[in-house]
């Protein structure tokens, strides 16, 4: 399967970039970029990229460290906080046309009745 072949090259070329991350860092100590802010300062989602990364170079599968790439994921792009506070809009929504509708004789379940 296509599939299994790109989670083991993903695989390989993170193992291949923790050797190389591990080696940039001792080469250069703390004068490294990678993993800096624009501000000079450790990038946001450094932590979380390096747990994720050094899982990867230490496990049997990828799988194994799919919880510390959801995190990092979630760090970078904020996906699950955006769901969640349009969760939060749509019903809040849903209550303020629920209490209009009750205001102005309905029933209150947003449904009209004929």
């Amino acid at each position: 399967h296509w599939s299994i072949a790109i989670a083991t090259i993903l695989f390989t070329l993170v193992r291949f970039w923790v050797i190389l991350q591990k080696e940039i860092v001792r080469s250069k100590s703390e004068s490294m970029a990678s993993g800096w802010g624009i501000t000079g300062n450790k990038g946001r989602c450094y932590d979380f990229w390096m747990d994720f990364s050094e899982c990867m170079s230490r496990c049997r599968e990828p799988k194994d460290c799919s919880l510390l790439r959801e995190d990092y994921l979630e760090c970078l792009h904020h996906s699950k906080e955006f769901q969640r506070r349009n969760r939060i809009y749509k019903e809040e929504q849903r209550q303020i046309r629920a209490a209009a509708q009750k205001a102005k004789g309905g029933d209150g379940d947003g449904v009209p009745h004929h």
